[in-house]
């Protein structure tokens, strides 16, 4: 395995603090990061038959890494692909399923109330699928994204998102020869302020914005031994 860094902060250092951060989408003033961890190809694939459409142990352990000990949402197909609750951290089930309840797991029907049952954690993770990517990706923070550098066929696919908004801040090149040839990176962006309009000033007493919404991928069931 091939391995390149450029100096950045690294996302598994620890060293970035969780801070208050601004209302997202009627959630009010909360003390977390809410960050979005997703392996693609090049041309946005995430997925194929509820499996992951390559196979990267590193990136298995690059995800449980950022994920230990955190809250992790995810839509009901994603949880159905890896099939029961990861050690280390808490699931937290996005469902219409009213009557829905799976042991040692959180159920949520809505992204707010998903963010809202995370309280007193540092940084949530959402792991997918598509839509859920596609309903929280204005609220996130982070991304954590692996990036496989090449196309590849699949049937879900990460929403298209305007990259002028974030700011890389870390990216580490890798490549494997087993159990397939492939190149990827581990980057991580950071979105960027919002610039205040010219001329004017925010008054502390300002409403907050009213509401607006915007897991990994189906497939990250496929040899979950190496997500515990």
């Amino acid at each position: 395995m091939n391995k390149t860094s450029t100096p950045s902060n690294s996302p598994l250092s620890g060293g970035e603090q969780s801070r208050s951060l601004p209302d997202k989408g009627g959630l009010g003033r909360v003390a977390l990061r809410i960050s979005l961890i997703v392996a693609m190809a090049k041309n946005r694939t995430i997925g194929m038959n509820n499996t992951l459409p390559w196979r990267c142990p590193e990136d298995l352990k690059h995800f449980k890494a950022l994920t230990m000990g955190h809250h992790m949402i995810m839509g009901r197909k994603t949880f159905d692909s890896i099939g029961k609750p990861l050690p280390g951290r808490t699931t937290v089930i996005v469902t219409r399923g009213r009557n829905l309840k799976i042991d040692g797991c959180l159920m949520a029907h809505s992204m707010q109330d998903a963010i809202k049952a995370c309280a007193g954690d540092s940084e949530v993770f959402i792991v997918g699928g598509a839509d859920i990517y596609t309903q929280s990706l204005q609220l996130v923070d982070t991304l954590y994204i692996t990036e496989i550098q090449q196309d590849v066929d699949g049937d879900a696919h990460f929403p298209a998102f305007d990259k002028s908004v974030w700011k890389e801040t870390a990216r580490e090149m890798r490549s494997q020869e087993t159990p397939q040839p492939l190149h990827y990176h581990f980057v991580t962006y950071q979105k960027t302020p919002s610039p205040q309009p010219s001329g004017k000033t925010t008054s502390q007493s300002t409403k907050p914005a009213s509401g607006q919404v915007a897991g990994y991928p189906e497939g990250r069931g496929s040899n979950r031994e190496n997500l515990e």
